[in-house]
């Protein structure tokens, strides 16, 4: 019987911080995860193909759609600095209210 894989949000501020430096931050956090045997969900990259489209949407509408699929998720990652995101305070009290296991980079 195969085992499911653990989903993993990953949350940390973007909106505040240089396109290349939070990619690569968040890419990096994915790789370990992904390496943990785990299902990693990076709301950088989630939406794939679509993922200009997304990001063009209004901020507060992304974050509602970040915390559907939040909510989909087993855990929350929270980068270091995530203390500086309002969009990361949000997800962060979804999680709580879903019951979610928090861990910290």
């Amino acid at each position: 019987m195969k085992t499911k894989k653990k989903r993993v949000y990953i949350s940390g501020p973007i909106s505040s911080r240089d396109k290349k430096a939070y990619m690569l931050h968040f890419h990096r956090i994915e790789n370990i995860i992904r390496e943990s045997g785990e299902q990693p969900v990076n709301p950088t990259r989630m939406w794939g193909i679509f993922q200009p489209i997304f990001n063009r949407i209004p901020y507060k509408y992304q974050v509602i759609l970040d915390c559907l699929f939040l909510a989909s998720c087993d855990e929350i990652c929270l980068l270091d600095d995530y203390n500086r995101s309002r969009g990361c305070a949000l997800e962060i009290r979804v999680a709580e209210w879903l019951g979610l296991n928090i861990v910290y980079e």
